[in-house]
């Protein structure tokens, strides 16, 4: 490999769309972003960029916000549409879509930029940006970090207090921001702390372990490629950015590890849910961790579990140096048991089913020939199958009834039928992102509208007057999260509905859903909160998550996979699976129709519907 030219500049990208994403990044991650030791450090050092990847319609309110302006005033602030990238339940695709879009526009000055990849929920201590920049000024090719979570719902007063609403920076110590998360460990990091057996996380990519009160240890698979200055310009996508970055933009693997809270510290804040799903109790078994890694983990994933973090919050104890040897014994018997041959970070087989899932969710959007210079290669091994599988499966949206997620399209398309078959009427969709069933309707070409959830919610109600008693029906799409926000959102809806319109509010998540939980609490309250002299509820539907159905899926979705990697082998599986398989599933659907109520009393549900009515004005 030929020298490199000497470092000319730095290039931040920031990957945000989304409602919760935007608003909570200029509250808190922005202000943290503009501490001295952060971006303005940066700016000083080198000539300084720091580009946005955004939704057309969020650019809009991050423009507006007052602390894009400081930062305007620090370093050139540019922004980069990505609405074309944009897809629902497939963000980690989108988000390495989005950054190497951006590294490849920067053509051959890329080989003397340091980029970093910045995260839009990270909570950043000051100085640490700088201490990664020293690291690739001293000639590292990639800076590795490592994070864990906090629960955003107890950690967001104490942030709240420590930046206040006019603040453009926040400058956070390390050791105070450490100590904070401390007192706020989300489940599914308390999950991963092996010296802890009161729970596990079945898919876990990360370990810890929890020296004394004000110290944590951290080991991880799964590690963020902060900052990465390239050594090739032709480097390939095959897996997500966290997989493949490193060994394609840094073949040599001149690569530090950021292992000092002290020099680097960031938290990242997840509402009490987020993983819930994989959580379980007990403690977590080494064959158990060893199965599931061995499914996902490459070269790169192994090599960096063999870094520790020491995340401390006062100055490192003794003890640390005895927990260290622990954690190298444990790490070694897992290793020990993880099968020779690792997963490759070009063409993983992850990847290429989030691909697949891709190109179907875009459509046009993107065409083949951008999409394959995108990759960095013409990877159009597997798509047949996947074609194949859309034939049997049906497109998402408009599956058939053995495809697991039929029972949760049924209700909407029976809802929407009367309306689709009057050529004259109106549609308005809602949603953080466009999803399957956006995409979907999308082909009605003027006969529907589509609005970001954030618009709605962030946009003076007058911007909207022209669509004043305009729509018959409104399709508006939720994540379990956000249902705090559904009240507010049906509030800006229904001026735009003509007389007894219908609204129908989804709510749906990739995994299934406790109802009579702290989600189903918060349902109950925002739908009190609905009813209005000018809207009626008239429906609830809940669709159950019979435990079968999920299995299925993933039996599926595992066969689809061995017909991509060994086509030889998958694809006569799959075509004497698939067929029994499908009947099996089409039973349980067929259950879940049955079973699907308007009342919920315990279980979980896979999507749960609230139908509203426009009172008429007469």
């Amino acid at each position: 490999m030929g020298r490199l030219p000497p470092l000319k500049s730095v290039k931040l990208l920031l990957p945000v769309w989304g409602y919760r994403y935007v608003s909570q990044f200029l509250e808190f991650g922005l202000p943290t972003l503009m501490a001295a030791g952060n971006v303005p450090a940066l700016a000083k050092d080198l000539p300084c960029e720091f580009e946005i990847l955004t939704s057309s319609e969020d650019e809009w309110s991050i423009r507006q916000h007052q602390g894009l302006h400081a930062l305007a005033g620090i370093c050139r602030v540019t922004f980069r549409r990505i609405d074309h990238l944009i897809t629902v339940g497939n963000n980690s695709t989108t988000l390495t879509l989005a950054y190497a879009e951006a590294v490849r526009a920067s053509g051959a000055s890329m080989l003397d930029t340091c980029f970093f990849f910045l995260v839009s929920d990270y909570i950043v201590a000051n100085g640490s940006l700088a201490n990664v920049l020293d690291r690739v000024r001293a000639g590292a090719g990639a800076v590795l970090v490592g994070n864990f979570q906090v629960v955003a719902e107890d950690a967001t007063p104490w942030l709240r207090e420590r930046i206040m609403p006019d603040a453009t920076c926040a400058a956070l110590p390390a050791r105070e921001l450490m100590r904070w998360a401390l007192d706020h460990l989300h489940p599914a990091t308390l999950a991963n702390v092996v010296n802890s057996s009161l729970s596990h996380n079945v898919h876990t990519n990360r370990l810890f372990w929890r020296v004394d009160k004000d110290t944590l240890i951290g080991r991880f698979f799964l590690m963020h490629m902060l900052a990465i200055r390239p050594e090739v310009a032709d480097f390939k996508v095959g897996a997500s950015c966290d997989y493949s970055f490193v060994p394609e933009m840094c073949p040599s693997g001149n690569v530090s590890v950021m292992a000092d809270s002290d020099d680097f510290l960031v938290i990242e804040m997840q509402p009490r849910p987020h993983e819930s799903a994989f959580l379980r109790p007990g403690p977590l078994k080494i064959s158990t961790l060893a199965r599931s890694l061995s499914e996902w983990t490459t070269a790169q994933h192994r090599q960096n579990i063999r870094c520790s973090v020491v995340y401390h919050a006062a100055e490192q104890p003794q003890a640390v140096a005895v927990m260290l040897d622990a954690a190298d014994a444990y790490v070694e018997q897992v290793m020990q048991r993880l099968l020779a041959k690792p997963q490759p970070h070009y063409g993983h087989p992850y990847w290429v089913g989030a691909i697949a899932a891709f190109r179907e969710a875009t459509r046009s959007r993107i065409s083949d020939e951008n999409f394959y210079l995108l990759l960095g290669g013409r990877v159009t091994a597997g798509f047949w199958i996947e074609r194949v599988r859309a034939i049997f499966f049906g497109l998402p949206g408009r599956v058939w009834p053995w495809h697991p997620r039929w029972p949760d399209f049924r209700p909407v398309l029976a809802w929407l039928a009367p309306f689709l078959a009057a050529p004259t009427h109106q549609l308005l969709l809602v949603s953080d992102a466009p999803t399957f069933l956006s995409v979907m309707l999308a082909e009605l070409g003027e006969r529907a509208t589509y609005f970001r959830t954030s618009v709605l919610l962030q946009t003076a109600p007058e911007v909207h007057q022209p669509l004043l008693g305009r729509f018959v029906v409104c399709l508006a799409e939720f994540d379990q999260r956000d249902v705090s926000t559904i009240a507010k959102a049906v509030s800006r809806i229904a001026p735009l509905m003509r007389d007894r319109g219908k609204i129908i509010i989804a709510i749906r998540e990739q995994r299934p859903m406790n109802v009579v939980g702290e989600f189903g609490t918060a349902l109950v309250d925002a739908i009190r909160r609905l009813t209005s002299s000018s809207v009626v509820v008239e429906e609830i539907r809940y669709v159950p998550a019979i435990r079968a159905r999920w299995p299925s899926y993933r039996i599926f979705a595992r066969l689809g996979t061995a017909a991509h990697q060994r086509p030889w082998f998958g694809i006569p599986v799959l075509a004497i699976v698939a067929a029994p398989l499908a009947i099996f599933t089409l039973i349980l659907n067929l259950v879940a129709v049955v079973r699907t109520r308007t009342t919920w009393r315990r279980g979980m549900a896979s999507s749960v519907y609230v139908v509203m009515q426009i009172a008429d004005a007469k």
